[in-house]
């Protein structure tokens, strides 16, 4: 079980390779997996770090509580319930029905409005976000993911707020424990100069608070 769990947290979360890649290691359903064991074993906090991530994304944000957070990829909500204790509102995203179904169960058992934690179905070129609509954009082990990276960030652009920001979490372009295959991650510099042709200014980049990852921020 612990095998498939690591080939699983090496493709969560993200476009429709992500999709192909699950129904391809189980030829059953998607909705028959258990989401929860896969995705939210406590083994994964150990490199996540989830609280300390969103401690510094706190302070870089100038503090999360009121803010509208777009979790791109949301998966089984693993970052939006976290998101949401921390006092912010979050539109969850995915493009995989059964996850989509998996938080709407978390959050009617947590007994959190749907006001507070939408969930979303989205295409896997269009964010369907309206302008003003979030104040953080927030990505993790997803952008890998996404085909047509430059115009997916355009349009998420033009949707933030001037005073907004796109926070990306991906996987250190190295060999790691879990994670995508080597050739599937992307140096920072890349991801920098994405975010910028698609005009985002004040890129800044932090390597040393998480072991497998490295985290950008950019704003409008």
């Amino acid at each position: 079980m612990r095998f498939w769990m690591y080939v699983l947290l090496a493709l969560w979360k993200g476009g429709s390779g992500w999709a192909q890649s699950v129904r391809a290691i189980f030829p059953q359903s998607s909705s028959s997996i258990n989401w929860q064991v896969l995705l939210e074993d406590p083994a994964r906090d150990a490199y996540q770090k989830p609280d300390e991530l969103l401690d510094w994304v706190d302070e870089q944000v100038g503090g999360l509580r009121g803010k509208k957070v777009y979790d791109l990829g949301a998966g089984t909500g693993y970052f939006s319930y976290r998101f949401i204790k921390r006092g912010a509102s979050v539109i969850a995203v995915d493009i995989e029905d059964s996850l989509l179904r998996y938080m709407e169960r978390r959050r009617d058992s947590l007994g959190i409005s749907p006001k507070q934690w939408q969930i979303r179905k989205v295409k896997p070129d269009r964010p369907d976000l309206v302008r003003g609509e979030v104040d953080i954009v927030f990505l993790a082990n997803v952008y890998h993911h996404l085909s047509h990276r430059v115009a997916y960030l355009r349009q998420l652009h033009a949707a933030l707020p001037k005073s907004g920001k796109i926070v990306i979490i991906e996987w250190v372009p190295r060999s790691t424990p879990v994670g995508p295959p080597v050739g599937q991650r992307l140096f920072p510099a890349q991801v920098e100069n994405e975010l910028q042709r698609a005009g985002f200014s004040e890129v800044s980049l932090r390597e040393d608070l998480l072991p497998y990852h490295y985290i950008l921020i950019g704003q409008p």
